[in-house]
């Protein structure tokens, strides 16, 4: 089930939040950023986030099973105003012991709904360069690479290269939910 998080998620998004990035990222990201990134502190981040009091036109959707958060993706307006969209998927992580299952779809297929029901018409993403798994993901659901958008990502003083993803018009749900 996919539904708007609650005050109650942030110790599951948290968790969610580290497993994902603990398995995706050795050899990515510096050690030390890894080392960094506990429980404890995402735990920090995402009290701060307030997902029982949602920041207007920015969503923060999780997908439980059992009663445990699974996966978790926040959209919204973007950031970045040099890009050529009018909204931003910020994050979409899944834990790790259930990648391939389809949660990363559903996540992705609700963000385009959420942004849909916003008003939105198209959207980006920033990927890490090196990041084929999310890449081969992105592109699955129909994102195109956009070469003219690489730049360096900033960890603890360490660059990481990173490209978007866009979405110039937001893609059928359903086509993006079908597909295996």
């Amino acid at each position: 089930m996919i539904r708007r998080a609650r005050a109650e998620d942030v110790d599951g998004i948290a968790a969610v939040h580290v497993a994902a990035w603990q398995a995706a990222y050795p050899g990515i990201l510096p050690a030390h950023t890894l080392e960094a990134f506990t429980l404890a502190e995402r735990r920090r981040f995402w009290s701060g986030v307030a997902p029982g009091e949602p920041v207007p036109g920015r969503p923060v959707l999780v997908a439980v099973e059992s009663e445990a958060v699974v996966g978790f993706a926040v959209c919204g307006p973007p950031r970045d105003h040099d890009m050529p969209f009018d909204a931003e998927l910020f994050v979409l992580n899944v834990q790790p012991a259930r990648w391939r299952r389809g949660i990363g779809r559903r996540l992705f297929a609700c963000c385009v709904d959420q942004l849909s029901d916003l008003g939105h018409s198209s959207f980006y993403l920033w990927v890490l360069t090196a990041n084929e798994r999310a890449r081969r993901f992105y592109e699955s659901v129909q994102g195109k690479p956009l070469a003219e958008h690489i730049r360096d990502a900033d960890f603890g003083g360490v660059g990481v290269p990173e490209i978007a993803y866009g979405w110039a018009k937001l893609p059928d749900v359903a086509s993006v939910r079908d597909r295996d």
